[in-house]
């Protein structure tokens, strides 16, 4: 996932921008993204978390 991110910042690059509405659009993309991976880290670290409450939980 990491690396589709590392794609996309290079394929910004690459754009230089001369096509606004479409750099604009990659842009929003590359967030959209980003805040992806983000939620997904955030999904894993809750998933721990939990499985690390579960046991105390339980006695």
């Amino acid at each position: 996932m990491t690396s589709l991110i590392l794609i996309c910042h290079k394929a910004k690059r690459l754009c230089g921008c001369h096509l606004f509405v479409g750099c604009w659009m990659l842009d929003v993309g590359c967030w959209m993204l980003d805040v992806g991976c983000w939620m997904l880290d955030v999904g894993c670290w809750m998933l721990d978390v939990g499985s690390f409450h579960v046991p105390i939980l339980i006695y």
